[in-house]
């Protein structure tokens, strides 16, 4: 997969995900401001605050970082893993406890109370679900990243990129054999012809003509 698709296949996820905080964070908020101060409220509300709240937190900033400065440490494929893999812990007991509480209830309370109290409890009970369903979509989109990333890393790491856990989450080949590999030249060795003083350029050195020691007067007859 390409670094860019993987770039979009990310900002996707999670831009999905802070949506999906908004909804989860509205609706939990609505049902805590429906009882009265000091009145006791229910776990799995408080718990659908906090963790929209923290996701939000820890997702945006990073998301900024990653396009105001390049190589930030909030960037490296170790420390997403890290916080996606925390975030998807606290999505699923999020999610598991506003299922103990309101799996199996009935939304219709027909003829159980007057009109009006009956309309106001079904559309809180119909809100409550709709809490219900979009915990456990969150929990699946941040596991579906969590995942994705997770793979990347761990095929990336069997093609030899022992660091990919340093490297940037966008930008990164993960299918790449090594990440910013340098060609190695073989060093070529000196030639069996070369000298050190005086290099071998493939030509004979012309000699002298004649030769040192030869004398061209004949020798005088007797």
């Amino acid at each position: 997969m390409e670094p860019r698709l993987i770039n979009i296949v990310r900002l996707a996820l999670l831009g999905a995900l802070l949506f999906q905080c908004f909804v989860v964070l509205g609706l939990a908020g609505h049902g805590l401001s429906l009882f009265p101060s000091g009145a006791t409220t229910p776990d799995f509300l408080g718990l659908d605050v906090a963790v929209p709240v923290l996701t939000l937190v820890i997702i945006v900033p990073c998301i900024a970082i990653d396009f105001c400065k390049k190589g930030a440490v909030t960037s490296m494929v170790a420390v997403e893993l890290g916080w996606s893999g925390f975030l998807m812990i606290l999505w699923l007991a999020a999610a598991a406890d506003t299922t103990s509480v309101l799996s199996g209830v009935d939304c219709s309370f027909r003829g159980r109370f007057v009109f009006g109290v009956s309309r106001f409890l079904r559309g809180f009970c119909h809100e409550q679900q709709a809490l219900l369903a979009f915990t456990w979509l969150a929990w699946l989109t941040i596991l579906a990243w969590f995942a994705l990333l997770l793979m990347f890393t761990v095929i990336s790491y069997s093609r030899g990129n022992v660091d990919i856990c340093k490297q940037r989450v966008v930008g990164t080949d993960f299918y790449a054999s090594r990440i910013n590999e340098q060609p190695q030249t073989e060093k070529e060795g000196p030639s069996p012809h070369t000298n050190n003083n005086h290099p071998y350029t493939g030509q004979a050195s012309p000699t002298s003509y004649p030769p040192v020691g030869y004398n061209a007067t004949p020798p005088q007859q007797v």
